[in-house]
Order: structure tokens, then C-alpha cells, then sequence
């Protein structure tokens, strides 16, 4: 069963408050479960990006897992009084996960 972490709200995007562990084992559980998953990686300009096109608004909303990535969420994050435990972005997450 997929942990469901506490979400982290940006201008209407609900973004998963994971640490990089607990990240990687999520991503490791969507791999595993016998079923198609997708996985967003959100930064501030995603979240502009979603503001402005319902279509890729859509497309976030419906992936089963969204991540923060960049310090930009992390300050708008922080605006809302909330912050994340680590900054998972793409490029550094994904090179771990694909050594496991």
C-alpha cells in the first residue's frame, strides 16, 4: 500500500512533504506495484506553469506522486508557513533511485 505523506499546498498544487528517503521509497513502491504510475517533479515554474494551462494543471493533479523540487518551492513553501525536509529534485533523486 502506497504511504501517502501530509501535502504542502503551492498556489493550489498539493506537493508530497517527503524526505529523500521516504521519497525513494515511494518511487520504489510505484515501480513495484502492478500497475502504470506517473511522478512530477514540481519547481516554481511548473507551479506558474500549471496557473496558466489547465491541461498540465490537470496532468499534476492526476499523477499518483509530486515532488518539490528547487528552492523556490521551498520559499514559497515557507511563505505558507510549511517547509520540506529535503529538496528532490530530479537530477539528483533519480541517479539514486535508478542505482537501487
Amino acid at each position: 500500500m502506497l504511504s501517502r505523506p501530509t501535502q504542502v499546498r503551492v498556489q493550489g498544487v498539493s506537493v508530497a512533504r517527503h524526505d529523500r528517503s521516504s521519497a525513494i521509497a515511494t518511487l520504489v513502491e510505484l515501480h513495484d506495484a502492478d500497475q502504470p504510475a506517473s511522478c512530477f517533479f514540481v519547481n516554481a515554474n511548473s507551479i506558474n506553469i500549471s496557473r496558466h494551462s489547465q491541461p498540465y494543471f490537470d496532468a499534476v493533479h492526476r499523477a499518483d506522486l509530486v515532488l518539490n523540487d528547487g528552492v523556490g518551492l521551498d520559499l514559497a513553501a515557507r511563505i505558507n508557513g510549511e517547509s520540506f525536509p529535503d529538496n528532490l529534485n530530479g537530477t539528483d533523486l533519480v541517479p539514486q533511485l535508478l542505482a537501487i
